[in-house]
């Protein structure tokens, strides 16, 4: 099994990944949280990959399988086709 290794130019700032893919989701993997204590504001991570739709950063997530990661939205209006419920 291949391990990988991340350095720390990989790691991205949370308003940079916004700014360069606005209105999409995102895949990151490794997030770091604000320092505050418990802060639920991503600092920074290592971008994976972006699509419109949830659907299909989901099942990339599921492709990758990274050992940490997490899925956001970038910011911006959801038309109804890009609304993700979970009940």
């Amino acid at each position: 099994m291949k391990t990988q290794t991340t350095s720390q130019t990989e790691y991205m700032l949370w308003d940079d990944i916004r700014k360069k893919y606005p209105d999409r989701f995102v895949l990151l993997e490794n997030p770091i949280y604000e320092t505050e204590y418990p802060s639920p504001y991503i600092h920074k991570a290592i971008f994976r990959y972006k699509h419109r739709s949830p659907n299909k950063v989901a099942k990339k997530a599921a492709e990758l399988k990274l050992p940490y990661g997490t899925t956001l939205y970038t910011g911006g209006p959801l038309t109804e086709k890009e609304h993700l419920f979970i009940l």
